[in-house]
């Protein structure tokens, strides 16, 4: 069970009643929908079914997290993270999604810096994260976090083929 605190979020575990406005909150991003998603032969198709699969596998990871972020209550994003990739032993950042009428407000960025700060008294020396080439606000967002680029990897995404920078912020010892 999760429950974090910001100035002005809970990050909290999912819940079924979270599952409506968590899909609102997908579907408000459709560049990002067209990149990582598609069934029925339609690119950026989603639905709450997909929803409830993609929380039902981040679930089966182990370390595995998946947050909605809740300002007063009202359901505005989500967050998913992992304490150590099975891949290279580093905490990853996953998922960060602010609905598009709530972007550009610093949710997203005091979502991070809560996980940031709860990963780091973990242990770890830092948390990586990857951002697709084509989503350059994300690469942009991820630069404001202070991350920076360690690498660069294709990734089979819906989209197909996609150039990922693999970006890393150290925590201060």
């Amino acid at each position: 069970m999760i429950e974090l605190r910001t100035a002005r979020l809970v990050l909290r575990s999912v819940e079924p009643d979270d599952l409506d406005p968590l899909l609102a909150v997908m579907l408000s991003n459709p560049e990002k929908r067209l990149l990582d998603e598609g069934s029925a032969g339609e690119a950026g198709r989603y639905d709450r079914g997909m929803l409830e699969r993609d929380l039902w596998l981040g679930g089966l990871q182990p370390g595995g997290h998946d947050a909605v972020l809740a300002e007063g209550g009202a359901v505005i994003g989500m967050i998913a993270w992992m304490d150590a990739s099975p891949t290279d032993g580093w905490p990853w950042l996953g998922t960060v999604e602010v609905a598009a009428s709530r972007q550009r407000q610093g949710f997203a960025g005091e979502a991070c810096r809560c996980v940031f700060e709860l990963v780091a008294r973990q242990g770890p020396a830092g948390m990586r994260a990857g951002v697709p080439a084509p989503l350059a606000g994300a690469r942009a967002f991820a630069d404001s976090l202070g991350m920076r680029e360690v690498s660069r990897v294709e990734r089979m995404l819906a989209a197909g083929p996609t150039d990922v920078a693999v970006m890393q912020i150290d925590f201060p010892t």
